[in-house]
């Protein structure tokens, strides 16, 4: 019989086991792959990982939560807890507050500069890395995923991703189609009167209309497999190897990303197998760029992130490195 262990999630959309589901009709199946493989690695040591809801923290032999509990003043945390820190201080802000990390056992971050192998192991964003293209002359040239979101933090990066859509909606350009959740809705700085709006359902009569957003994808690779180039921001800009999956979309389906997020990129993903924004004065200069590449030299990038993809160093991004890393530091302390 298998021993019950918990998996502590902030989102209900999670609970009942879903995060565990292949549902055909839900949003980025892909995403959840490095969970469902978590499940199967801790039942294949005679664990059985479920939701909160299924089995819950008090009766579990451990509890794994996925980035610091909202509640977490007002909880008794589990004397068994681990920690994954998922999100960066944009998105979660109380995974950065230190006192919080003295109540779990072990931590999993992408954080090297918290990494001592005792209390605190490295992480990094888990993927799959398969491949697959279209030929150069049946692409459009850019392109975007990412929701409507919006932050006060001084290190966000959702402010720049509306300012390249708007430059090319001011200047008409055909060239850049984006995607994501929240473009037909109007989003403020005040989360309060968001509410509101769509409460009243007026949030989308209220919005901006883009001219060149094209709706809401369920799966990433299907939108992304139809262009050269993405816009790849993560939502912060970070010293450390904050790097999601976000980057990885792009090379599964084989487009070149236009990156900016983490400093440390190129310590763990090579150089040419991108586009720095930073390289670039500002979004004309990098347009004017794209839209003049050599096919030969935009193949050139195709064939290194290909090669990167089939390398040893790649393997750290891979779903399997993940799995046995937060299987073992766990087990080996039961």
């Amino acid at each position: 019989m298998l021993k019950p262990a918990t998996l502590y999630s902030n989102y209900s959309i999670n609970d009942n086991n879903n995060i565990f589901k292949i549902d055909p009709e839900s949003p980025s199946i892909d995403s959840k792959f490095p969970h469902i493989e978590l499940k199967e690695s801790f039942e294949s040591l005679g664990y059985d990982l479920s939701t909160k809801d299924i089995n819950i923290p008090e009766k579990s032999i451990f509890t794994l939560f996925y980035d610091v509990p909202l509640g977490i003043n007002h909880m008794d945390i589990p004397e068994n807890s681990y920690l994954i820190l998922w999100e960066c201080e944009v998105i979660s802000p109380i995974n950065w507050i230190m006192k919080n990390h003295q109540k779990f056992k072990k931590i999993f971050t992408w954080d090297s500069s918290l990494v001592d192998n005792i209390k605190y192991f490295k992480i990094y964003y888990p993927n799959k890395l398969d491949f697959s293209i279209k030929p150069f002359a049946e692409k459009k040239l850019i392109t975007m995923l990412s929701g409507n979101k919006y932050s006060k933090h001084q290190l966000e990066l959702y402010s720049l991703r509306k300012k390249c859509i708007k430059w090319f909606e001011k200047n008409n350009i055909d060239d850049f189609e984006f995607y994501g959740i929240g473009w037909d809705n109007l989003v403020t700085s005040n989360r309060y009167l968001n509410f509101i709006l769509n409460k009243l359902n007026i949030s989308k009569i209220l919005s901006p209309k883009y001219n060149n957003y094209k709706g809401y994808v369920k799966e990433k690779k299907d939108a992304l497999i139809n262009y050269k180039f993405c816009f790849c921001f993560e939502n912060s800009i970070n010293d450390e190897e904050y790097i999601s999956e976000k980057i990885f979309d792009c090379f599964s389906a084989g487009v070149v990303p236009i990156y900016l997020g983490s400093k440390k990129i190129n310590e763990t993903i090579p150089r040419d197998t991108m586009i720095l924004f930073s390289d670039f004065n500002d979004i004309k200069d990098l347009y004017e760029y794209l839209k003049l590449i050599k096919k030969s030299d935009y193949n050139k990038i195709i064939n290194n992130i290909k090669s990167y993809l089939n390398s040893k160093e790649a393997s750290i991004y891979s779903i399997d490195h993940f799995t046995e890393l937060i299987t073992q530091q766990i087990v080996s302390d039961i």
